[in-house]
């Protein structure tokens, strides 16, 4: 009996490590590292919905110089790293991605795109962009996407589940893990004392 509480101990400090590990985000080492945590454009797209988030959409090539040195000095920088956590950052290879450069009318590279969680264009920028204008038009497009929720919903009609909007598909895989185990443990516990 002893032994099986012991195993029951393990598997309990093993389910919560596991669980607590489900919760870092998946984007935690480009965070750490000071880079863009860039997603693709699927996932952004469904990451920035779900989540009520603007989007940062950079449209490059390989073959682009401009598009280098924009990665090389303004997505480098510290100011542009530290805002781009309050947007959905997604990059799009032209070369690849012919429908995506249709569907926006990209016609040079680079291309930036800011976007409300929808989808709808806040604005675009064309060429090479420095951080400073870069962070100018960051501004401007988190001004827009707050005044655009503000306008849309009054603090009366607030939805009390909100909390829910604002967490990851990891983090609701992660919680509903730990009721699975949590049950499964109440399971075994009460398994054990009727024997």
């Amino acid at each position: 009996m002893k032994s099986n509480r012991n195993q029951i101990t393990i598997f309990t400090v093993f389910s919560v490590l596991l669980i607590v590990i489900s919760f870092v985000p998946s984007n935690i080492a480009a965070e750490e590292a000071g880079e863009i945590a860039w997603k693709s454009y699927q996932n952004g797209m469904a990451d920035a919905e779900y989540n009520d988030k603007p989007v940062i959409i950079d449209f490059y090539t390989d073959w682009c110089t401009y598009c280098k040195v924009m990665d090389e000095t303004t997505y480098k920088d510290e100011r542009v790293i530290n805002k781009s956590k309050l947007f959905v950052c997604i990059k799009v290879d032209g070369d690849t991605n012919k429908d995506l450069v249709e569907q926006y009318g990209v016609e040079a590279y680079p291309t930036t795109f800011f976007l409300m969680p929808d989808g709808a264009v806040i604005s675009r920028l064309g060429g090479l962009v420095y951080a400073d204008p870069f962070l100018a038009e960051m501004d401007k497009a988190l001004t827009e996407f707050e005044n655009a929720a503000l306008g849309g919903v009054s603090s009366d009609d607030e939805d009390d589940g909100a909390v829910i909007g604002n967490l990851s598909t990891t983090n609701i895989v992660a919680i509903t893990a730990f009721i699975i185990v949590v049950l499964v443990l109440a399971v075994l516990t009460i398994r054990k004392w009727r024997e």
